[in-house]
């Protein structure tokens, strides 16, 4: 096979009116002038950051998660990677500021928002700018998943385009400036959501095109009906599993396509553009590149189940997109003889006490679930919070401190041995990035609030 360099490029795109950037143009019509068949179709920071100094008290013993939250993602089957290669929350970033090392045509601005926790990343529309994240893997393998918070800020007249590339650097390096320019001649798979000015979704299509290499094209779905909301933050979740490509918006699994990823274009990149013409914005933060999907019944057998199990900040209130992983390892844990145990671990944020509490709670908060929903017995599960003590990678970093932020299954009490790495030895709590600005907010009713150098976003944002 000939050495050309191959993009598996994912589109998720919202589709706007009038004029779209030269880039964004080429793109979407050597998609849809390409393609020839249709085939396969288909039938929410953890991460957040643990506790805080200074941090209002965790939800836990006192409120834990509510069935009807959960219930909304009780047929979630995402499962997400164990090994976290890349994560985001754009913690350490300066509010008003492109984040270090990411690469942008154009401007792209960290912000935070009333009524959301965290930093958020701005994707702003001019000329169809192109962001690629910071990561700096070379592979990320055959077996990931991609997970990331979005929601938008419609528009007063007309609807919106976001675009989600999934790619391959084709021999670069991931770190090299000129991939932005070289996105429309490389294969993408396309994955297309037309947005309102309400923030409601009403199309949704996706196809692989080989864009300027020739060779084949595939329309997986055109122009199906959805009825989905960004008006307040969704969570996508993807997976690469070999050549099959699954997509989930929310709960909602929309593709599950069995040879959807070629395996000469396996992504190890992925990049951002929004377009839009009126004063619409989208906002990404949470984004989690994972490989290893686990094998839970295998880490059954073995006596400990390790997951990452998502909450919200400084919270014992867990993440309803985790119920999906949750789900399996309930699956498993009712085949149990003894008595198991649960426990929680923090990374090193915050005062060590408070990780301790919070790691507690947050353990407890997964045995009610399990025992509420799940029907596993109260007296087969105890509980224990061990907080920052147990880190199992680096907490100077944003991948590693997602990695230490877990919750084990106990199931054999010869398995609950603890083998940290060289770099996650000590307490390395990471400084906060400072934000030396002011709040620009706008008027009227429900308006979005931003912390930002620059932005000023007249528009409303209704949170749901």
């Amino acid at each position: 096979m000939k050495n050309k360099p191959y993009i598996l490029t994912l589109l998720l795109t919202l589709i706007v009116s009038a004029s779209q950037a030269q880039l964004l143009k080429k793109l979407k019509e050597k998609v849809v002038d390409k393609i020839e068949s249709g085939t396969d179709k288909l039938s929410k920071k953890d991460q957040s950051n643990d506790a805080k100094s200074g941090a209002s008290p965790a939800k836990g013993n006192d409120s834990p998660t509510e069935s009807n939250t959960i219930k909304v993602f009780s047929k979630f089957d995402f499962i997400p990677g164990k090994t976290v290669i890349y994560y985001d929350n754009f913690e350490q970033d300066n509010i008003g500021e492109t984040p270090a090392g990411w690469l942008t045509s154009n401007l792209s601005e960290v912000v935070t928002i009333e009524g959301n926790e965290g930093k958020w990343i701005t994707l702003l529309q001019k000329s169809g700018a192109i962001n690629i994240i910071r990561n700096k893997k070379q592979s990320w393998g055959d077996h990931f998943t991609i997970e990331f918070d979005v929601f938008m800020d419609p528009a007063q007249t007309q609807s919106a385009d976001l675009y989600v590339m999934l790619t391959n650097s084709g021999g670069s390096m991931v770190t090299d400036e000129s991939l932005i320019g070289d996105l429309s001649t490389k294969e993408q798979i396309m994955v297309q959501f037309r947005i309102e000015k309400d923030g409601s979704t009403y199309d949704f299509s996706s196809a692989r095109s080989s864009g300027n290499n020739g060779g084949e094209n595939t329309r997986f779905i055109d122009r199906e009906r959805l009825y989905q909301s960004f008006k307040k933050p969704a969570h996508i979740s993807i997976a690469v599993t070999g050549k099959r490509f699954r997509f989930w918006f929310n709960d909602k699994k929309i593709l599950d396509v069995n040879n959807g990823v070629r395996p000469e274009a396996i992504p190890n990149l992925l990049a951002f553009s929004a377009h839009y013409n009126t004063n619409a914005r989208f906002y990404l933060s949470n984004i989690r590149v994972a490989k290893d999907v686990p094998d839970t019944r295998a880490a059954f057998t073995q006596g400990k189940i390790i997951s990452n199990l998502l909450f919200y900040t400084a919270s014992a209130e867990m993440r309803p997109e985790s119920m999906g992983a949750l789900k399996e390892i309930a699956a498993v844990l009712k085949d149990a003889t003894e008595p198991l145990k649960i426990v929680g671990h923090t990374d090193s944020d915050g005062e060590n006490a408070a990780n301790l509490k919070l790691s507690q709670q947050r353990a407890e908060t997964v045995k009610q679930i399990l025992v509420k929903e799940f029907g596993l017995s109260n007296d087969m599960l105890q509980t224990e919070g061990r907080g920052e003590t147990q880190p199992i990678a680096d907490n100077n970093s944003a991948e590693g401190k997602a990695q230490n932020r877990r919750v084990e299954f106990i199931i054999k009490a010869a398995a609950d041995t603890y083998r940290g790495t060289a770099s996650s030895a000590g307490r390395t709590a990471s400084p906060q990035a400072k934000a030396t600005t002011s709040t620009v907010s706008s008027t009227g009713e429900g308006a979005v609030k931003l912390q930002s150098k620059s932005l000023n976003t007249p528009s409303n944002m209704p949170f749901l």
